[in-house]
C-alpha cells in the first residue's frame, strides 16, 4: 500500500512537469492525458525516448571578432562538427570545452556539448549543460526548446521509475545540433549603428567652421565707424532703455501668467507652456542686453584712444603754431599732419595682423626687411606661421609719441595684442624710413622695438 501511494505521487509529479516544460507543438492529440503521451514516447523505441535536432553551426559575418580571431573560430568548430559526424563523440566534446572556454558568449558550442552528452545518455549532464548555456545567450529560441526535450525526457524517466518497481530503464534523447549562429546579430547590429553614429559626429566636427574672419570684419567695420560713435552712442543708450523697459514688462507678463496658471487648472499645460516661452524671450533680452552693455564699453574705450590721439595731434598742432616760421624750418619737430600720418601708419600695420593678412602685414615693412637672427625669407616663413596658426588676432594700439629722424620718422605706443593662446600689453617702437620728397604716409618700417613690458 506504502509503494502505491508513492507511485501515485510520482505518477502526479510527473504529469505536473510534462505540462510545465513539455512544449504545445509535441502533443500528438487534445484527448490524451499526460501520462498516455509519456508512455507513447516511452514505448517508441523499446522503453526509450528520442529525438532529433540539427547541430549548431557558426555564421562568419559576425562584427564581434576580428578577421584572424574570426576565422580561427570557425576553423575550431567546423573541425569538432566533423569529430561528430564521424561518431568520434569524446574528441569532439573536449573540442567544444575549449570553445566555451575561449568564447563564452557563443551558445552554439554549449548546445553541441548538450547534444553530445544526450548522445551517451547523460540526460541530467544535458540539462546542466543548457541552462549553462542561459548565462551566454538567453535569447536563442532553440536553446529553450533543446531544454524543453530535455525536460520531457526526464519525465518520462521519472514516470517509468514510478511505474516500475525492478530496474528503472533509461530514457533517451538526442537533441539538435545547431549549425547557425544568430546570437550575436542585434548586438553586431547596434555597434554597426554606434560606429556609424560616432563617424558621423565626427565629420560634423570636421565641418564646423571657425569665426576669426567674421571678427575681423567687426573691426574692420568698428574703424570705419569711428567718425559717428557719439550718434551711435546715443542710439546705443536708448535701445538699452528700452531693453530695460522691456525686460520689465516681460517679468511682469511672466509674474502674471503664473499666477494665472495657478488659478486655471484646466489649462495648466498651455500656461506652463506661455510661461516656458516667456522665460526663453526674458534670457534672449538679457543675453542681447548684456551683449549691448558689452558692445558700448568696447566702442568707448576706443572713443577714449582716438580721444587721446586728437589730442596728440592737437598739441603738435598747438605747439607748431606757437613757433616762428623760421623756426619751424630750422626745427625737425613733426607737423600735425604727419603726427597723424605716422598714426595712421601704424593703424594699418595692426589692423592687416589682426586681419591676419599676411601680404598687407608684410607690405608695411622694407622689401630688405630683415632680422639679427633670421633672413628676410626666414623672417616671412615665421610671420605666416605665427599669423596663420590662430584662431583670432586682435591688436589695439594706443598712447603714440611720434618723434622724426634723419631717414624718417619713430612711432613710440602701447600694445595690447590679443588671441587665443595669449592675451599681452607691452610698450613698442617702431621706426619707418621715408625716401626723399615722399610724404610719411608712405614710409616703411626699418626697425622694432620692445621698450618695456
Amino acid at each position: 500500500m506504502g509503494n502505491l501511494s508513492i507511485k501515485f505521487v510520482a505518477v502526479v509529479l510527473v504529469i505536473g512537469l510534462v505540462f510545465w516544460f513539455w512544449p504545445a507543438s509535441e502533443s500528438t492529440s487534445p484527448s490524451l492525458s499526460a501520462a498516455e503521451i509519456i508512455t507513447d514516447q516511452a514505448e517508441a523505441s523499446s522503453g526509450a525516448v528520442s529525438g532529433d535536432l540539427p547541430m549548431a553551426s557558426i555564421s562568419p559575418s559576425s562584427s564581434l571578432l576580428n578577421q584572424r580571431d574570426s576565422d580561427q573560430l570557425l576553423a575550431e568548430f567546423n573541425s569538432a562538427i566533423r569529430l561528430l559526424d564521424q561518431g568520434k563523440l569524446d574528441e569532439a566534446e573536449q573540442q567544444f570545452t575549449q570553445l566555451t572556454v575561449k568564447y563564452p558568449h557563443f551558445v552554439e558550442p554549449h548546445i553541441n556539448l548538450a547534444a553530445i552528452a544526450t548522445k551517451k545518455g547523460e540526460l541530467e549532464q544535458a540539462r546542466k549543460l543548457l541552462l549553462l548555456a542561459t548565462k551566454a545567450n538567453d535569447s536563442t529560441a532553440q536553446l529553450f526548446e533543446s531544454i524543453n526535450h530535455v525536460h520531457g525526457a526526464l519525465a518520462a524517466q521519472a514516470y517509468q521509475r514510478a511505474l516500475e518497481s525492478g530496474e528503472i530503464e533509461k530514457a533517451v534523447v538526442e537533441l539538435p545540433v545547431t549549425r547557425t549562429l544568430t546570437t550575436d546579430f542585434e548586438l553586431a547590429q547596434r555597434v554597426d549603428t554606434l560606429e556609424s553614429e560616432l563617424q558621423n559626429q565626427e565629420t560634423r566636427l570636421a565641418n564646423d567652421t571657425e569665426s576669426s574672419k567674421e571678427i575681423a570684419n567687426l573691426k574692420r567695420t568698428l574703424a570705419q565707424e569711428r567718425v559717428t560713435f557719439s550718434a551711435r552712442e546715443n542710439e546705443f543708450k536708448a535701445r538699452v532703455s528700452d531693453l530695460q523697459v522691456a525686460l520689465q514688462e516681460s517679468q511682469r507678463v511672466n509674474q502674471a501668467a503664473e499666477s494665472e496658471q495657478v488659478q486655471i487648472v484646466s489649462d495648466s499645460q498651455t500656461d506652463r507652456d506661455i510661461i516656458a516661452k516667456l522665460r526663453i524671450e526674458l534670457a534672449n533680452l538679457e543675453n542681447t542686453l548684456d551683449g549691448n552693455i558689452q558692445e558700448l564699453a568696447r566702442l568707448k574705450s576706443e572713443n577714449q584712444d582716438l580721444r587721446r590721439e586728437l589730442a596728440t595731434v592737437e598739441q603738435v598742432a598747438i605747439a607748431s603754431n606757437a613757433q616762428d616760421p623760421q623756426e619751424q624750418v630750422a626745427s625737425s619737430a613733426p607737423s600735425a599732419a604727419q603726427v597723424k600720418a605716422a598714426i595712421d601708419r601704424v593703424r594699418s600695420w595692426a589692423l592687416s595682423w589682426s586681419n591676419q593678412d599676411l601680404d598687407s602685414y608684410v607690405s608695411h615693412y622694407l622689401p630688405n626687411y630683415s632680422t639679427s637672427q633670421l633672413s628676410r625669407k626666414a623672417w616671412v616663413d615665421q610671420r605666416r606661421t605665427r599669423l596663420t596658426n590662430k584662431r583670432f588676432i586682435q591688436v589695439r594700439v594706443s598712447d603714440f609719441d611720434v618723434a622724426a629722424t634723419e631717414s624718417g620718422y619713430t612711432v613710440t605706443f602701447r600694445q595690447h595684442y590679443r588671441s587665443n593662446t595669449l592675451d599681452d600689453t607691452i610698450t613698442k617702437r617702431l621706426d619707418f624710413r621715408v625716401n626723399d620728397g615722399q610724404a610719411w604716409s608712405s614710409g616703411k618700417i626699418s626697425a622694432e622695438q620692445i621698450i618695456r613690458r
